[in-house]
């Protein structure tokens, strides 16, 4: 369909994003697409409606190639101070002018190389089961005398470790069984979750 080669939902945490800068590409005011979602026996469905406006000065100056750049890292895991997970790099700087990048909400797992826009690791931990998808805010930002400002979001997904332990739900679990139950009589049901995936 047209609407799959101009965005895409990731199926993991629902954002929709542009698969193209092109202009002529985008050539109707507004998309209107269902999305569906499925847990396997149950599906749900709703409407997006993408409304696209021409705004004839965004591809001048300072910008992110992409809306929103994705990562992701294994939970409970020790990465080593400053291994590399996501470059974001800002294009249309004026010739000459430096860029420099810096993270709007940081974050003590991630920073960022402010020459270079790459995201690396501190060597702080991550848990999934705190915070399932970290959404960073990034800025560039030229060096001039009037400096120009461009954003983008990177999403960074917390792959899941066993690390938890079952736990039981509704206890204590007490019974009181007739002395004529008959064979596979149903006599209660107990349940246990587990918050990794």
């Amino acid at each position: 369909s047209t609407f799959s080669k101009l965005f895409a939902v990731n199926s993991t945490d629902g954002s929709v994003n542009v698969l193209t800068s092109d202009p002529k590409l985008l050539n109707e005011t507004k998309y209107k697409v269902e999305v569906l979602a499925s847990d396997g026996v149950h599906t749900a469905s709703t409407t997006i409606q993408i409304e696209v406006k021409n705004t004839s000065g965004r591809k001048v100056g300072l910008r992110f190639p992409q809306v929103e750049y994705h990562g992701s890292v294994k939970e409970n895991t020790t990465y080593s101070m400053g291994e590399p997970l996501v470059a974001v790099t800002a294009v249309g700087a004026p010739e000459g002018a430096s860029v420099t990048y810096g993270i709007l909400n940081e974050r003590e797992e991630l920073f960022i190389h402010e020459g270079t826009g790459m995201i690396a690791l501190t060597g702080k931990r991550f848990d999934r089961e705190d915070e399932p998808i970290v959404r960073l805010l990034v800025q560039a930002r030229t060096h001039e005398r009037k400096p120009q400002f461009a954003q983008t979001v990177v999403a960074i997904r917390i792959d899941d470790v066993n690390d938890c332990t079952p736990v039981f739900v509704g206890l204590p679990y007490d019974v009181i069984v007739s002395s004529d139950a008959a064979l596979g009589d149903k006599i209660m049901t107990v349940k246990a979750v587990d918050k990794d995936i």
